[in-house]
């Protein structure tokens, strides 16, 4: 289906196999070198080290520094934990928009998709519906009361 779709656009664009191929590596090798230069350049305005980074998304110092040296290419779930600690979109760092500062709208779901990237909240997110009303209402007032403490944010 997606291969038959693809022929379509490819031949509405009046491309060849080839030319399609070429401009995809170019788009690929554009969007690579524009993640790199824009993490270095948030790290650097951040005054983080690479290492401090690599904490962050618990990989070592030289992983870290594959991705801003353009020898190496985040998976999308350290995209979006990167996209969030500096506050901007995943399109920001890869340069599919200029736009740094994320709307509320956003925001909420650059989180949401943090959360449904999380192997250890992916299994709360399948088994909260399975509940009984009575228990969720359990779970929401024990959440009120961690807020209340300062316990979570």
């Amino acid at each position: 289906m997606l291969d038959h779709r693809l022929k379509i656009a490819r031949k509405a664009k009046k491309l060849t196999q080839e030319q399609l191929a070429i401009q995809v590596q170019t788009t690929k090798g554009t969007i690579s070198k524009m993640l790199s230069i824009r993490l270095k350049a948030l790290r650097t305005q951040q005054r983080k080290t690479q290492q401090e980074m690599a904490d962050l998304l618990g990989i070592t110092r030289q992983g870290y520094a594959k991705y801003e040296n353009n020898l190496g290419e985040p998976d999308n779930s350290t995209l979006s934990k990167l996209a969030d600690y500096f506050e901007v979109s995943t399109d920001y760092l890869l340069g599919r928009t200029d736009k740094i500062a994320l709307t509320p709208q956003e925001k909420d779901e650059a989180s949401f998709q943090a959360f449904a990237n999380d192997p250890s909240l992916q299994k709360w997110y399948k088994e909260l519906p399975k509940n009984r009303e009575e228990d969720l209402q359990k779970l929401r007032k024990m959440w009120e009361i961690l807020k209340d403490n300062g316990e979570i944010n």
